[in-house]
């Protein structure tokens, strides 16, 4: 099943015929992605049960004990709605255990879930489905999506979610060099001092979130995965004509309709790909290298 996260209503019409199910942004996401408001949202929900698609409302920031009962107020509006939920907070699979929908609940704490013994003992608990690390291997992937004992998801596409913090950064930065006027946050970069790479840094009153430099693509590797129950692409700081194409060809390839290298030269072309940790191990010091 392809999940594909949108940035608006009209950004859902023109994908809805390439992908089976959506992530909503809402003032609970993390995401860069705009936020989409409570009437437009309700609109697509709409048009995701005609469409037969499935709806995903994103509530991936980490709450503080005065934001639960705001969420879960937010989540109450939502309880009779055929939608499921992305959240980060395990927190969040409490309010939903105890309004008795834990299993439209999909856990997806980035990095946190590394083995097949994590994976499990979320999913013995009635969740939807639980997402896979991206900074483990992908022969570590594969093992945990064979020994699953409920569904998995996996982002497949996109860039990577290295770091967030509640603590706002950028706003303290700003603070500390005296500067007023912000840059736009698609447009916002970290560079460090001895590297060339560009990691985008994007802060939301949430708190502050930094991505990989590089986009992460499993499309190489899609036959080994293809048990996966759940492959998420993510338009975060994509174009949304650009992300269009990505589905176009994630499809396609999927469908024997285009060839691999074809596949893997198209996006090469549009994108700085890079295949993360799944051919090798985390590595912390320059000398394992040699």
């Amino acid at each position: 099943m392809i999940i594909a996260s949108i940035k608006s209503f009209s950004h859902f019409m023109d994908i809805r015929d390439l992908c089976d199910g959506i992530v909503l942004n809402t003032t609970y996401s993390i995401s860069v992605n705009p936020t989409i408001d409570f009437e437009e949202l309700n609109q697509i929900i709409e048009y995701c049960n005609t469409y037969s698609k499935l709806c995903i409302i994103d509530i991936s920031s980490i709450m503080d004990n005065k934001e639960i009962d705001d969420v879960k107020s937010f989540i109450l509006e939502y309880k009779d709605k055929n939608v499921s939920f992305l959240y980060t907070d395990i927190g969040v699979h409490q309010i939903l255990k105890e309004m008795g929908i834990e299993n439209r609940g999909i856990y997806d704490p980035k990095t946190l879930v590394t083995n097949s013994y994590d994976m499990n003992i979320y999913l013995q608990d009635n969740m939807q489905a639980v997402g896979l690390s991206n900074e483990i291997t992908l022969d570590d992937v594969k093992t945990m999506i064979d020994n699953r004992v409920g569904k998995v998801w996996l982002k497949v596409f996109g860039y990577h979610q290295m770091f967030y913090s509640k603590r706002k950064l950028i706003s303290v930065y700003y603070k500390y060099k005296g500067i007023d006027e912000y840059i736009p946050r698609e447009e916002a970069f970290l560079k460090e001092e001895t590297r060339d790479d560009l990691y985008h840094i994007d802060e939301n009153s949430h708190g502050t979130v930094i991505y990989r430099s590089y986009v992460l693509s499993y499309l190489r590797d899609l036959d080994k995965i293809k048990d996966c129950d759940y492959l998420y692409l993510d338009s975060a700081f994509i174009d949304e004509e650009d992300f269009a194409l990505v589905l176009k060809v994630y499809n396609k390839t999927i469908k024997g309709e285009m060839y691999l290298d074809d596949a893997l030269d198209y996006l090469n072309e549009m994108f700085s790909i890079e295949d993360g940790f799944m051919y090798h191990d985390t590595v912390y010091k320059k000398e394992e290298l040699k």
